[in-house]
């Protein structure tokens, strides 16, 4: 095998929480003249929002920090930059609204209280799979950051069953949602499943 076609393993960095800002270098962005508007690539996450941590808010101590809990993914663009895997992901605020959303469903995921100073309340949700592009640009808002995110849906973020699978190989048919046993009884009368 020549140099030119060696693979090298990227290094994998575990992150306390994952912020979209650490794919690539956004202070480099912030810097480019004004009047710049191409948007830079900085890598793509992915992974599976399974709840919502609700931590003290040190811009606006009435409205809590809200972060997604679950398994999550940063994989930058630049080759020489560590893929990075959090428990607990800070997306752009446009997604990151919009996940929170599909994860509290029905009313999960709402906090129960206000957590105090230094302290996080976790709450159970809607699980969540989720895939973006993450791009930045520099920003038009004066006293900004100095860049913006763009973000772009690899796929819809997708509400899903997480017993889906399970529910289908020991039923081995659609899934039975309540589980009792005269659901069962249904599902076995109707051909599927399986008794022993």
């Amino acid at each position: 095998m020549d140099e030119s076609t060696k693979t090298v393993a990227r290094k994998v960095e575990i992150v306390n929480r994952f912020q979209a800002a650490m794919l690539g270098d956004v202070a480099a962005i912030a810097k480019l003249p004004e009047g710049s508007t191409e948007t830079h690539m900085l890598g793509i996450v992915v992974g599976i929002a399974r709840g919502l941590s609700f931590r003290t808010n040190p811009q606006d101590p009435s409205a809590p920090s809200i972060g997604l809990t679950g398994v999550f993914e940063g994989v930058p663009i630049d080759p020489n930059r560590p893929i990075l895997r959090s428990t607990t992901a800070y997306l752009p605020k446009a997604v990151h609204e919009l996940v929170i959303e599909r994860v509290r469903g029905d009313g999960k995921g709402e906090v129960p209280k206000m957590p105090a100073r230094g302290q996080k309340v976790d709450v159970i949700g809607n699980e969540v799979r989720i895939a973006f592009e993450i791009g930045a640009r520099k920003s038009k808002v004066a006293g900004g950051a100095g860049y913006e995110f763009v973000t772009r849906a690899v796929r819809d973020p997708e509400e899903v069953d997480p017993l889906a699978d399970l529910k289908q190989k020991l039923l081995g048919g659609p899934a039975v949602v309540a589980g009792t046993e005269h659901e069962a009884e249904k599902v076995h009368a109707a051909g599927g499943g399986k008794r022993k």
